[in-house]
């Protein structure tokens, strides 16, 4: 996989804590509405 190609690529990643950790392509067309999750850092 070339650079141009890992950029292109998002994650959301939920823990057994409810924790959200997104990547930074997501951080603008993410939104939170479930009270029970956290957002990680």
């Amino acid at each position: 996989m070339n650079k141009k190609n890992k950029q292109n690529i998002q994650a959301i990643f939920i823990t057994k804590d409810k924790k959200i950790y997104i990547t930074n392509g997501l951080k603008n067309n993410f939104k939170l509405t479930n009270h029970k999750f956290k957002m990680g850092n």
